[in-house]
């Protein structure tokens, strides 16, 4: 749960953080599916709208971050934008297996993580 936590804060916050309006609509979907071996498949989506100002998510920004190299100079530069939180998720998801994806078709934004997790027994009832 942690790593979720983890995740999903940092996408939940960017989502709002570049959306196109401060109550500009942030959907996450989260659908799960057995896999056997007391297993799920959990998958979360979210998706928002950006501002058509901003840059757009490119594969070349996205793997930039993951090495690390991203990084937005000078003083007009949002500090609470640097790709650090992005990052920070992305090594924690390949830590665990857990696969992201970011993607930006037009002005919607879509995040994608996907995950197996073990389902715990519900313990017994104290007697």
């Amino acid at each position: 749960t942690t790593l979720c936590s983890l995740v999903l804060d940092n996408a939940i916050s960017n989502a709002f953080r570049h959306a196109t309006s401060p109550d500009s609509p942030v959907n996450l979907a989260v659908t799960t599916a057995p896999i056997g071996n007391g297993e799920l498949r959990l998958v979360f989506v979210l998706t928002n709208q950006v501002s058509p100002a901003k840059a757009p998510l490119t594969r070349e920004f996205l793997a930039r971050v993951w090495a690390g190299t991203h990084c937005r100079p000078g003083p007009a530069a949002s500090a609470t934008s640097d790709g650090i939180g992005l990052r920070q998720a992305f090594l924690a998801a390949d830590q665990h297996d857990m696969a992201l994806d970011l993607v930006q078709h037009g002005t919607e934004v879509r995040f994608t993580a996907r995950v197996i997790v073990s389902v715990a027994d519900y313990p017994a009832p104290p007697k």
